[in-house]
């Protein structure tokens, strides 16, 4: 959903080459994004994605995904309890 948005907006992000090609920052989103996957529900993978790895504002993400901005809010402010307490807890 987010992702087709993206496309039909034509919203694009370009990463500097050398993150590209840096083999540990690939290693590291691959791992986020497994992690992620993992702890929290699709629909609170989809607000942080576009939160933090497409840096929408609340606002934007609330519009993408057609739901009220309070609880854009709420669910990125669980969302972001529960990856905390997932990596306090893995190391």
């Amino acid at each position: 959903v987010a992702l087709d948005y993206l496309r039909t907006r034509k919203i694009y992000y370009q990463l500097n080459q050398d993150e590209v090609s840096d083999s540990r920052f690939t290693s590291m989103l691959n791992e986020f994004d497994i992690d992620a996957k993992r702890v929290l529900t699709d629909f609170e993978y989809d607000v942080v994605v576009l939160s933090i790895v497409y840096n929408l504002k609340r606002r934007e993400v609330a519009k993408v995904l057609d739901r009220p901005l309070g609880t854009i809010t709420r669910v990125y402010s669980e969302a972001m309890k529960k990856l905390k307490e997932f990596y306090e807890n893995y190391t």
